[in-house]
């Protein structure tokens, strides 16, 4: 005659596969968001190296965050650097971080309503080429000053691969810089256009869901990526400590610009003076 479990047997058994399942599952989310910032790693990687290559297909010239591109018919339309890039990394979905919650929506150039804004055609921009926030480039400056939307050749630059190309935020624009501080509400800095998607909920600007937002992953103009601190990033304090090394040298600031910020213009220090504690 065959035993049958008792039910205190099959209530221990019950217990053990509970207990298992606490300690595995936290593993297993760890796991989940460990290889999906790995992901974002090489999604970064890719989208530096084609912005690596457009510029040696434009005498070395960076690409702009906006462009005007022609339709060949005295028309045309206006596109972020995304759409530029985006032939020379084939895979469009490489512009979407796997982790950052503002993925979820489009960027300025393919919000819909921020195109009716601009009295930009929606009609006008391919379903492929309509891409998520997330990634933007890098706003930096040269010998001229703040390069806000001019062309830089990357041969002005004494050490390519310590300059910021390509930097994670949750801004709607095609671009970001120091300028920008630590808002926790992202509407604040989309709304005032009255145009952008709802954003709700994915808080700091700044922060790329990654690592406890207090780190995100950067690509440099020799077509490199890595992971950067926030507070390595910020890690000296220009404005007590002009004479050293800092933030701003990613951002390809001279001496000539650090000393407006030591000057007064310390909105250009925005980002690491408003760097809150807990992403330290």
């Amino acid at each position: 005659m065959k035993r049958a479990f008792t039910l205190i047997e099959l209530l221990v058994v019950i217990a053990i596969i509970a207990i298992l399942a606490a300690i595995l599952f936290p593993v297993f989310a760890q796991a989940k968001a460990a290889a999906k910032a790995t992901a974002s790693l090489s999604n970064m990687k890719q989208l530096g190296t084609g912005n690596f290559l457009y510029a040696a297909d434009y005498d070395d010239n960076r690409v702009l965050r906006n462009s005007f591109v022609s339709n060949g018919s005295g028309g045309g339309d206006e596109w972020n650097w995304k759409q530029l890039v985006s032939p020379y990394v084939k895979n469009t979905d490489l512009f979407t971080d796997p982790v950052n919650a503002i993925a979820r929506f489009p960027d300025f150039h393919s919000d819909p309503a921020m195109r009716a804004l601009f009295g930009w055609s929606t009609l006008n921009l391919p379903q492929n080429l309509r891409f998520k926030r997330g990634y933007n480039i890098a706003n930096i400056w040269d010998a001229s000053g703040f390069a806000d939307g001019r062309a830089v050749s990357l041969t002005s630059f004494s050490e390519p691969a310590k300059v910021y190309a390509i930097v994670e935020s949750k801004v709607v624009w095609a671009d970001i810089g120091t300028y920008y501080p630590w808002i926790q509400n992202v509407d604040s800095d989309t709304t005032w256009m009255g145009a952008a998607a709802p954003v709700t909920g994915t808080q700091w600007i700044w922060s790329s869901d990654k690592w406890s937002g207090k780190a995100f992953v950067a690509a440099y103009w020799d077509g490199h990526a890595k992971r950067m601190a926030h507070s390595a990033a910020c890690g000296h304090n220009f404005m007590t400590q002009p004479d050293g090394a800092s933030t701003f040298d990613e951002w390809n600031m001279g001496d000539a610009a650090k000393q407006q910020v030591v000057g007064g213009a310390t909105w250009m220090n925005s980002y690491c003076s408003t760097l809150p504690n807990q992403f330290r």
